[in-house]
């Protein structure tokens, strides 16, 4: 109750002023710098509220195809940085999590890398069990923040089956041990590509006595190795990780380099999305760096998507039916599938047969140009059409070419987006890339 009464004191003169600011404007009366002035107000109030509405709204940002563009400029200005907790709270989690005895092998600096909504970054040095000595990131969640995410979701289900579906795509890992198991996933998944780097979980003691393979039928096999337990230097509430030298992604932008960083960006995620069907899924320029090498860094990665094999062959199908001019077939395979829009569908085919004909007339203009190399400038009329018609794109869609256009965004300067979409992913083994090739070569 008194999180409901929280929420209520933020929300409520909010909503009071959009209430004045709406009979204003009725009497044009309104001016864009109050409105301006109005939503710099919504997003300090979404910030405060904390990372579950931080993370529903920079998911709201994404869906250009569901909300007005009013909202989702706005929204995709989010941060979800927040003030760090002290460095007591992170003893006792490590106490907690290691035992009293971990300062004999682990030395914490006090600085703060990054404090996010849901945990902070430490830099220090881990010493294993033959004396050698490495840098580390040691990620610890903040006090409280898994009791308030489950109230908040649970305020969210209440709320009612809409709130549901966006709650899941919120996507909130409150689990530090599934991001260490997804860190040594992707690391296995691209271990041949030198292009791409993912630190590492540390482990206590030098060898693992385990490995799993992971993948299915229609994608390489490869083995992670994973150690017992209690050698892992994580748990629940802490990580300890390679520290990884590199700089923010977004200091390329106009660069040189540039447009090499924004292919070898694009081969990941393709790779991730097509080949693999294993996708970091909050893939957004605060979790990328570039190292020396000018490889890209992938970091964060506690949200890690897979999905089922009837998605990816619509995904899959989609992307042929584009490649191939078929305008009338992508557009069906856009459209979303699930029950409740299938419903309204068939109430509104109208819709549906206008936002398939212009579909269909935008991949014919389209034709002489590469589907991928306009991916990103295409999903603006393509969401444009999604609204003008009212009909909702699959998810599956947006979430590819929201990613392609993070990517290629470092060439085309100045605006780079700083809205962490979350990303679906789809896998096929057909997909045969160079990460520094010009083409994408598709045998389906």
């Amino acid at each position: 109750m008194a999180r409901v009464s929280e929420l209520a004191a933020m929300v409520a003169p909010l909503a009071a002023m959009a209430s004045v600011l709406y009979a204003l404007r009725m009497v044009g009366l309104a001016s864009p710098s109050l409105e301006e002035w109005w939503w710099a107000l919504a997003l300090r109030m979404v910030e405060s509220a904390g990372p579950t509405f931080i993370k529903l709204c920079q998911w709201a940002a994404t869906r250009n195809d569901v909300f007005p563009a009013a909202m989702t400029r706005r929204f995709a200005k989010l941060h979800d940085s927040v003030a760090p907790h002290d460095l007591r709270h992170t003893s006792q989690a490590l106490d907690v999590a290691f035992g009293e005895g971990w300062r004999e092998r682990l030395d914490l600096g006090v600085e703060v890398l990054g404090s996010g909504c849901i945990a902070q970054v430490y830099r220090g040095k881990a010493t294993d069990a033959s004396g050698e000595t490495r840098d580390v990131a040691v990620k610890v969640v903040h006090p409280n923040v898994r009791k308030v995410v489950e109230i908040d979701m649970s305020l969210l289900r209440w709320v009612g089956k809409r709130s549901r579906r966006c709650c899941r795509r919120s996507g909130i890992s409150l689990d530090l041990r599934i991001e260490a198991y997804n860190l040594e996933r992707l690391a296995a998944l691209f271990k041949n590509d030198d292009t791409v780097c993912i630190p590492q979980p540390v482990w206590l003691c030098g060898a693992a006595n385990t490995s799993q393979e992971v993948g299915d039928a229609t994608t390489d096999k490869v083995t992670v190795v994973a150690a017992k337990r209690e050698t892992r230097w994580s748990s629940r509430d802490v990580l300890v990780e390679e520290y990884v030298e590199g700089r923010p992604i977004t200091s390329f932008v106009g660069a040189e380099s540039a447009s090499l960083l924004a292919k070898r960006g694009a081969m990941a995620l393709l790779r991730m999305v097509l080949q693999h069907n294993f996708v970091h899924g909050d893939l957004h320029p605060g979790n990328l760096l570039v190292d020396s090498s000018h490889r890209i860094v992938l970091l964060d990665a506690g949200i890690c998507i897979e999905l089922p094999q009837r998605a990816h062959d619509n995904m899959v199908a989609m992307l042929r039916a584009m490649l191939e001019a078929r305008g009338h077939d992508a557009a069906r395979l856009m459209l979303a599938s699930d029950a409740a829009d299938r419903t309204r569908r068939e109430r509104d085919a109208q819709n549906e047969t206008n936002f398939v004909q212009g579909i269909a007339a935008m991949v014919d203009r389209a034709r002489n140009q590469a589907f991928f190399e306009s991916i990103a400038e295409y999903y603006g009329d393509i969401c444009n059409l999604a609204i003008q018609n009212r009909v909702a794109l699959d998810a599956s869609f947006v979430s590819i070419a929201l990613a392609v256009k993070i990517v290629e965004g470092l060439d085309r300067p100045p605006a780079f987006p700083k809205t962490p979409p979350p990303l679906s992913c789809y896998d096929d083994d057909d997909l045969s890339m160079s990460p520094d090739s010009d083409a994408f070569e598709f045998a389906f």
